[in-house]
């Protein structure tokens, strides 16, 4: 909520939690507690997160920078999205 009341200090009214690859155990983690933010949100004068945006997942593994290519993903359709979405926010 702190993140949150400060965007909206200086104007921003939303913004997407971004996650860089991870296990999906934590990526359940982050999912938790974005829709726990999202809820608090509902009825405060902050900048709502919504979303989230997954950063590299896709990411070509000798051109990823700094993110750690042991956590890429490979999707083969909507049935592998499910530990990824949050259910408060629009998934992004």
């Amino acid at each position: 909520m702190n993140l949150a009341g400060f965007l909206a200090s200086r104007g921003v009214t939303a913004w997407t939690p971004t996650l860089v690859p991870d296990s999906d155990e934590n990526y359940r983690k982050a999912a938790s507690a974005i829709d726990g933010l999202a809820a608090i949100q509902e009825a405060a004068p902050v900048g709502a997160g919504r979303g989230i945006h997954y950063e590299g997942v896709f990411a070509n593994e000798k051109m990823c920078g700094a993110l750690r290519p042991e956590f890429f993903k490979k999707f083969h359709g909507d049935r592998d999205l499910g530990i990824y979405r949050v259910s408060k926010a629009a998934f992004i």
